[in-house]
């Protein structure tokens, strides 16, 4: 009988270098009281990580889980600031079926037969409508 064995590598450490404009943009986000509290802990992120400190340190300072400090990291890497402060857009979890997009279209189509027809008076030279 043969035996799987599945073997996990750590992942190699994050080293985020900041510029120092950039260390002040973050700052100031940090810093901001009007800032949505997403984008401080997003910052909070970068700027541990940025300062040294492993991911389970920054996870127990920002109380995030190890998977959203790393989300965040590789989007500064990738995305640099404006990542951070912009989220993706994600596909909804509720999709239509396709059977109500085409009733909507039925019902929204106009009928082409004709109307109801209405009786008009007949003028008194016509014979139409008497009877004899």
């Amino acid at each position: 009988m043969a035996h799987c064995i599945q073997v996990w590598r750590m992942r190699t450490g994050i080293s985020i270098t900041l510029k120092p404009i950039d260390r002040r943009s973050l700052t100031t986000v940090e810093q901001d009281r009007n800032a949505p509290h997403k984008h401080v802990w997003r910052v909070e992120i970068v700027l541990l990580s940025a300062d040294g400190v492993g991911t389970n340190e920054t996870m127990r300072g920002t109380g995030k889980s190890k998977t959203c400090v790393r989300r965040w990291q590789e989007c500064f890497m990738r995305a640099g600031y404006d990542g951070l402060l912009h989220d993706e857009t994600r596909p909804s979890r509720i999709s239509k079926p396709p059977s109500t997009v085409s009733w909507q279209r039925q019902t929204m189509i106009p009928s082409r037969s004709p109307g109801p027809q209405t009786q008009t008076k007949s003028s008194p030279l016509s014979d139409e409508g008497t009877k004899c």
